[in-house]
């Protein structure tokens, strides 16, 4: 009869049995035994090792072994504390890289769940537009030779997909034929350290609305490179990639024919919104700059002082910084304008066109006091204000996404950006509308 030694099993390892049979296993037998290993003994018996997971499982090969007529010598459970045989240490090592394997697989297909999860919701959540938006990158040069890279949005027909710009994911058709004639262009100058997806919903929206849009990412100021952040040329070639950029869209892009160039406005943000209000006619003192950091320090001082800028060195601020006004821009949106307080008292004097001016009560980078109320002013009746209850400075970026960076994407309280946008875009548009018509009628 059998000799059948169990001890009391230990859950958390595998189960190894042994089965001795008397008699040699004949070999068209041993697929039976698949998954064990099977050795054959110099005593002319056959000793089977492998695992059982329960005693169900166990009970099934002594079934097996039952039905092939072999005399059962012995079914020892091993103990695996004292294992040190070549046989069993394999057949543990095996059942342990099954478990493994298993447990990897899970975590593979888990992964593999959460990412496709991931990669749903954020095509689902796509910024799309009711009619065809076409979309693509270009590179050009300012009058100094420094390359740059312009974000172009436009009206198309072609069918549109989801696109990645940075971390924004937008439903768009990559370098589809522009469509419509007579355009109207708008260009977009982001804050420091942003890029032309800071304002995609909005380039967006004008796109949808008939409108080509081109958002520079000013080199040396952006989310990739801040070189040129704080240097004595620093704001000077903001403006200039500017003016760069409305002559390429209108000389040398592919669509710029389709442009009327009776019809050009412009949208800036924080130091975009400086950058702006350079082009259409503004001439600060940098000067100020120095005096202003000691007496009322702001987020802009403290970036200067970051980088040991010369710009806190009034007798080094009028280097490389001439500010020429673009006369092709007909109106201008400013958002949040940083540097407000080198406008004043006469720097906006020669500023004659509509602007839209927009402020954030919660702003504590670019302060109401010493930047948009200046300039608000200053402008007078040539404003059109808006003062946004509970928005922060970054409120005016776009929406944030799954993958934006949450420095940027926390706004104040129950403050809702993307419901705040779709009002804000719809009024930047009909700004635009009622001060950018062609003066021909058409």
């Amino acid at each position: 009869m059998a000799n059948e030694q169990m001890s009391e099993r230990d859950v958390s390892q595998p189960v190894v049995y042994q089965i001795r049979l008397k008699g040699h296993l004949g070999q068209q037998r041993m697929d039976w035994f698949e998954g064990l290993t099977i050795t054959l003994e110099d005593d002319g018996n056959t000793l089977l090792t492998g695992t059982a997971i329960d005693q169900a499982a166990l009970h099934g090969l002594l079934k097996k072994v039952r039905d092939l007529g072999m005399p059962l010598l012995l079914v020892n459970r091993v103990n695996l504390h004292q294992v040190d045989t070549p046989i069993v240490k394999p057949v543990i090592r095996g059942e342990i890289m099954k478990k493994i394997m298993k447990w990897f697989r899970r975590a593979i297909i888990g992964i593999a769940v959460l990412v496709c999860g991931l990669i749903s919701y954020a095509v689902l959540t796509a910024l799309r537009t009711e009619h065809s938006v076409g979309f693509q990158t270009i590179q050009i040069t300012d009058a100094d030779g420094h390359p740059f890279v312009v974000g172009v949005w436009y009206p198309t027909q072609e069918k549109t997909k989801p696109t990645m710009l940075g971390v924004v994911l937008m439903d768009v058709a990559r370098n589809a034929p522009i469509s419509g004639h007579d355009l109207p262009l708008v260009v977009i100058s982001h804050g420091n350290g942003g890029g032309p997806a800071s304002h995609a919903d909005l380039a967006l929206a004008l796109a949808n609305a008939g409108y080509v849009v081109a958002a520079p990412m000013h080199s040396g100021d952006n989310y990739a490179d801040q070189s040129a952040v704080g240097s004595a040329s620093w704001l000077g070639r903001r403006t200039r990639e500017l003016h760069a950029t409305i002559d390429y869209m209108l000389k040398d892009w592919q669509g710029h024919d389709r442009i009327n160039p009776e019809r050009i406005g412009a949208f800036g943000f924080s130091a975009g919104g400086f950058t702006i209000l350079t082009a259409v006619g503004a001439q600060p003192d940098l000067g100020i700059i120095a005096k202003h950091c000691t007496e009322s320090p702001e987020f802009v001082c403290d970036l200067l002082r970051s980088v040991d800028s010369p710009l806190l060195n009034a007798d080094l601020t009028t280097m490389e910084n001439d500010f020429l006004p673009d006369l092709r821009i007909k109106a201008a949106v400013v958002a949040a304008p940083g540097l407000g307080f080198t406008m004043v008292p006469n720097g906006l004097d020669n500023v004659r066109l509509p602007i839209q001016l927009w402020s954030a009560e919660g702003d504590i980078n670019v302060p109401y006091a010493t930047n948009t109320r200046l300039i608000h002013e200053a402008l007078g009746s040539w404003v059109e204000f808006h003062s946004v209850a509970g928005a922060g400075h970054f409120s005016f970026l776009i929406p944030c996404g799954l993958l934006a960076p949450p420095e940027i994407c926390s706004d104040q309280g129950q403050f809702d950006r993307k419901a705040f946008h779709q009002d804000m875009n719809a009024s930047v548009i009909s700004f635009f509308e009622k001060n950018m018509k062609d003066p021909q009628g058409e």
